[in-house]
């Protein structure tokens, strides 16, 4: 989604970039959206996804960003719970963070890399 409101990906295996910047798209709503690429990715994130390398510093749609604030999931970085904030902390323009209190990663039911299906 965050590719969408105008973030970009540059694979760090070649340089390629990647932004489907899409304008029909008024603001978004990102849910414990993953992080910055570069030295915030753990190895294991490397591993699992080699083309990652996320920059919000081209997102411009006004965006709410909603993190967890008490857990994180490890399995793609090395930094705490606010690497899920970056879209916030180094987007451009009209931002917005909503830092959930108690919550996890995935905030408990989300399905993801945490979850545990019911």
């Amino acid at each position: 989604m965050s590719l969408l409101l105008g973030a970009q990906n540059t694979d760090p295996r070649d340089g390629t970039v990647f932004c489907p910047f899409e304008q029909r798209i008024g603001a978004g709503v990102l849910f414990d959206s993953t992080g910055n690429g570069g030295t915030g990715v753990s190895e294991n994130g490397r591993k699992l996804l080699p083309f990652y390398g996320l920059d919000f510093s081209t997102m411009h749609a006004p965006t709410l960003t909603i993190g967890s604030e008490d857990g994180f999931g490890p399995h793609l970085t090395i930094r705490g719970a606010n690497w899920h904030w970056d879209s916030y902390t180094n987007g451009y323009g009209s931002k917005d963070l909503l830092r959930v209190k108690g919550g996890h990663h995935g905030f408990g039911g989300i399905s993801g890399w945490d979850a545990v299906e019911t």
